[in-house]
């Protein structure tokens, strides 16, 4: 008689096959898991930022680049740093100083890791009020050009993150700023007591002295004379009188250093005007003529002086183009020749000056 199971074999098959079944179902949905879980798959490059404070970033939040997700926060370490920790600069490599800021260790996926560089923008954002943190990747900053890729860089090398936004600090300021405004509206409440008060008081002595009629004549006509005002700003805008009256003070600024200098030309002139006076009353009429003599007698020497020039150029140039006795000479290359055939025969063979050989007959004398 059989006890059943578990206390015999009996349905052994059948727990197998159930359990099978159970094995293949709880590994279909741990698959679903992951995949609803939008988290990166595969080989992947581990990259270590530092910043000051990590805001809301959070351990799972995911890293985009270009709105596609290649890869996720792993962790966060270390505490929250002192602001003077680190400095405020982005994509700075920050090897020197491991001590200070909160390490944020990023997963990104091999396929992408060679478009991701050292210099590379990591900026964690919240695309809505609501929705967590991520961790935006964007290209190097002000245009520069790429560093290396995150796949050749150390297993220790840490890059400097940008610090997200911090609300504190900006709710902060935001009540200091009212807290200052509504100071100075204390102080200021005696003088808007009395502003009050003064407006009251004219609006009251306009109308009992000023009937409803004028007064909306008044009104009228302030109206249109802020209406042409607008337009008339608008023109002188449009036709730049504003540009042509800072180029106009430009021009004027410039024109002051002229100024001075005209006017000490002016001076200047004054004066030698003055000192050829002097010196025209100095001479007489006798010394003028022989000064007028002397002057004419200079400036003939000065034309005889250029015309002996030109003639002199003539010639230099009569004698580099070879014209005349003299330039034939030095352009006939044979004469050079003959003359040294000449100075050689009166060093070797002198004695051709006084005997003169035999025609047809080469015989030196011995």
């Amino acid at each position: 008689m059989s006890l059943g199971p578990p206390f015999d074999h009996s349905g052994e098959k059948t727990r197998l096959i159930l359990g099978g079944v159970a094995c293949v179902a709880l590994m279909f949905l741990i698959g679903i898991a992951l995949l609803l879980a939008d988290r990166s798959l595969g080989s992947y490059v581990t990259v270590r930022l530092l910043v000051t404070q990590p805001g809301a970033l959070h351990t799972g939040a995911r890293v985009l680049a270009g709105g596609e997700q290649i890869g996720e926060v792993v962790a966060i370490r270390g505490q929250k740093a002192s602001r003077a920790g680190l400095q405020a600069t982005p994509l700075a490599s920050c090897t020197s100083d491991k001590s200070q800021g909160v390490e944020v260790e990023l997963r990104v996926l091999s396929d992408y890791a060679e478009r991701v560089y050292q210099n590379s923008t990591f900026l964690p954002i919240n695309p809505t009020l609501l929705t967590e943190a991520q961790l935006e990747i964007g290209p190097p900053e002000n245009g520069a050009a790429p560093g290396l890729p995150i796949a050749q860089l150390g297993p220790q090398e840490r890059l400097r993150g940008t610090d997200p936004a911090d609300l504190d600090q900006l709710l902060r300021r935001v009540y200091l700023s009212v807290e200052l405004a509504l100071q100075q509206a204390r102080d200021l409440s005696p003088q808007w007591t009395e502003l009050q008060a003064a407006l009251g008081g004219l609006s009251q002595h306009l109308s009992q002295s000023v009937d409803t009629a004028a007064l909306l004549r008044t009104q009228v006509q302030l109206v249109a004379t802020l209406h042409g005002l607008e337009q008339l700003a608008q023109k002188v805008s449009a036709a730049g009188v504003q540009s042509t009256v800072t180029e106009l003070q430009a021009l004027a600024k410039e024109a002051l250093p002229l100024l001075r200098t005209v006017t000490q030309l002016q001076k200047q002139a004054a004066v030698l005007q003055e000192r050829a006076s002097e010196l025209q009353a100095a001479f007489g009429p006798q010394q003028q003529r022989q000064l007028k003599a002397v002057m004419q007698q200079l400036q003939a020497s000065l034309q005889a002086g250029q015309k002996l020039q030109g003639d002199v150029l003539f010639l230099l140039r009569q004698v580099d183009t070879g014209q005349g006795t003299l330039g034939g000479l030095l352009q006939d290359r044979q004469i050079f020749d003959e003359l040294k055939d000449s100075a050689r025969i009166l060093k070797t063979e002198s004695w051709r000056l006084i005997v003169k050989p035999r025609r047809g007959s080469e015989a030196k004398p011995k």
